[in-house]
C-alpha cells in the first residue's frame, strides 16, 4: 500500500487508506514526508492542498469506543487507576482472513495487523477525551507462537493445526504512559473463543467496553454487521449517597460507515475536528509504534523498550498543512 498511496497523492488524488498505515513506523514516516512533498507541489501559495491522506481505522469511529472514552474521563469517574485490554480473536481455518498471504509475511504478522485496531481503541480511551493519560512512552511484553509450537509438537493424539499462524500469535504486555500510569494487554489469535474487553477502573467509577465471550453481543448476531459492543459503567452516586449509579447500553457496529462519512465530509470541505481525528494517519502511526515496541520488548526478553515518538518533521508539519 505505501507505494500506491504515495503515487496517488503525487497525482493529486484523495486517499482513504486501509490500516495498517505501513509495515513499520520508519516506512510510515517516509510516507508522511512524501505526502508533505506532494502537498507542496500541488498548492501554489497557501491554497488548500487538492488531495487528502486519510487513514481508515474503524475502531476510532465506533460509537461504542467514543462513548467508553467519554465515560472514562476524570469528570465522569475521577482519575483512572488501571486500564486493561483483553483481546482473544481466534484466527483459524474458519476465519476468512486465515489464509491472507500479506498478514503472514508482514512484520509481526497477525499480531501486528489486528493489534493496531486494539491500540486505536485503547489510545482513544486513554487520550484527551478519555483518561487524559497522554501517549505511551515505554512497552514491555512477552510474545510467542502457540500455533506454530503446537504444529511442531510431537505429542501423541494432538490435533496439529493446518497452515499454522506465524509466530508470534499471543502477547502479554504492559504500556507505561507519559503520566507514569500503565495499561495491561493480553492478546491472542490462537484461542477458541472470540472475546474483546477494554476496561478502565477509576477512583469514583469504572467503564467496560466488550463484545463476544460466553453469550456476548458479537456471538448473538445482534444488530449491525454481526453484532456490536456492550458499554457498561458505574459511578459513585452524587450528593454523598452510598452505592453506585450504573448504566449499560448496546452499540451496533458502525465504524465502517462513519469513517466513510468522515472522508466524504473532509473531501467536500465540510469536515470538522472529529473527522480529522478519526482519519489521522499520525494516530495510526502511533498505534503502530506501540505495537512495534511491544514486539521489540518480547524480542529483547521482556525488557522495557521506548515507544517511538513521531518526528516533528514531517509529521507535525503534515498535520498543520492538512489538518489530518
Amino acid at each position: 500500500m505505501p507505494a500506491i498511496v504515495e503515487r496517488a497523492l503525487g497525482a493529486g488524488k484523495h486517499v482513504l487508506q486501509e490500516k495498517p498505515v505501513a509495515p513499520t513506523v520508519v516506512r510510515a514516516t517516509a510516507m508522511a514526508a512524501a505526502a508533505l512533498l506532494a502537498a507542496g507541489a500541488h498548492r501554489p501559495g497557501r491554497a488548500p492542498p487538492p488531495a487528502l491522506w486519510c487513514l481508515a481505522e474503524n475502531y476510532r469511529s465506533e460509537p461504542a469506543v467514543l462513548e467508553a472514552a467519554a465515560r472514562a474521563s476524570p469528570a465522569s469517574m475521577g482519575p483512572a487507576l488501571l486500564v486493561s485490554l483483553d483481546a482473544k480473536m481466534p484466527m483459524n481455518a474458519a476465519n476468512r482472513y486465515h489464509g491472507s498471504a500479506w498478514r503472514r509475511t508482514c512484520p509481526g504478522g497477525f499480531l501486528m495487523d489486528s493489534s493496531v485496531h486494539f491500540l486505536a481503541a485503547l489510545r482513544a480511551v486513554t487520550g484527551p477525551r478519555g483518561t487524559a493519560w497522554g501517549e505511551p512512552v515505554s512497552a514491555s511484553a512477552v510474545a510467542y507462537g502457540a500455533d506454530e509450537e503446537e504444529a511442531a509438537s510431537g505429542l501423541a493424539g494432538l490435533e496439529r493445526p493446518a497452515n499454522p499462524l506465524p509466530s508470534p500469535d499471543t502477547l502479554l504486555g504492559r504500556l507505561v504512559f507519559a503520566n507514569a500510569r500503565a495499561a495491561s494487554l493480553a492478546i491472542t489469535f490462537a484461542g477458541s473463543l472470540p472475546h474483546f474487553n477494554l476496561a478502565v477502573e477509576g477512583r469514583r467509577g469504572a467503564v467496560s467496553l466488550s463484545r463476544g465471550g460466553f453469550g456476548g453481543a458479537a456471538t448473538k448476531g445482534s444488530a449491525g454487521r454481526g453484532g456490536g459492543y456492550d458499554v457498561a459503567s458505574a459511578g459513585r452516586a452524587p450528593g454523598g449517597r452510598s452505592g453506585l449509579d450504573t448504566a449499560h447500553a448496546f452499540y451496533a457496529f458502525a465504524g465502517l460507515d462513519r469513517e466513510l462519512a468522515s472522508f466524504v465530509r473532509l473531501v467536500t470541505g465540510v469536515g470538522g475536528e472529529d473527522d480529522r481525528s478519526a482519519l489521522s494517519p499520525a494516530a495510526a502511526a502511533r498505534d503502530l509504534a506501540a505495537v512495534e515496541a511491544l514486539l521489540a520488548s518480547s524480542a529483547a526478553g521482556g525488557a522495557p523498550v521506548p515507544v517511538a515518538s513521531l518526528p516533528a518533521d514531517p509529521w507535525d508539519e503534515l498535520e498543520k498543512t492538512w489538518g489530518v
